[in-house]
């Protein structure tokens, strides 16, 4: 009869000095294979996931520029039955468009990624910083655009032969 040889022991977290984050104790979660420390001291931890996501945002740019290169090298000279760049090796494109891909996925610029473009309040167009003389002002010059409207309204009714009364003006101070 063969003798069963017991397996050695996992290494725990706390043999690598990680502590417990309640009692500050040895962590004594297992240490993932071939790391020296378990998940939430490594690759779970709020920093280390951080820094994951800074190389991975920073290696957006070279793979926007590896793909323009691929997308210049269509454009100057495809192959007339594939529509692939006749230059260069076409796995290996592929193999670059496939991580490109791969890296705005994780990075949040994938196929479901939106994009809001707003502009900042312009600080002229915060009326509660005028004074009193600049608001009468405002108003007066609202009030001019308005009767330049309606001038403009009658000027077009009169060469469309529509009455005035068709032709609709907004006003600028309502």
């Amino acid at each position: 009869m063969t003798d069963l040889i017991p397996a050695p022991p996992r290494p725990r977290c706390g043999d690598f000095g990680h502590k417990a984050k309640g009692s500050g104790a040895p962590c004594a979660a297992v240490v993932l294979p071939g790391l020296t420390c378990c998940w939430w001291h490594g690759a779970g931890a709020p920093q280390t996931r951080a820094k994951a996501e800074a190389m991975l945002a920073s290696l957006r740019v070279p793979a926007t520029q590896a793909l323009m290169m691929i997308i210049y090298r269509w454009l100057e000279d495809p192959c007339p039955t594939c529509g692939y760049p006749r230059q260069g090796d076409s796995d290996q494109q592929r193999t670059i468009v496939a991580t490109a891909k791969a890296i705005y996925d994780r990075t949040g610029m994938g196929p479901r990624a939106t994009l809001e473009v707003t502009r900042p309040a312009d600080p002229a167009l915060d009326v509660s910083c005028y004074t009193a003389g600049e608001l009468e002002r405002l108003d007066e010059l609202l009030e001019g655009l308005d009767r330049l409207k309606v001038e403009v309204a009658d000027r077009l009714a009169q060469q469309t032969a529509l009455a005035p009364s068709e032709v609709s003006v907004v006003p600028s101070n309502p």
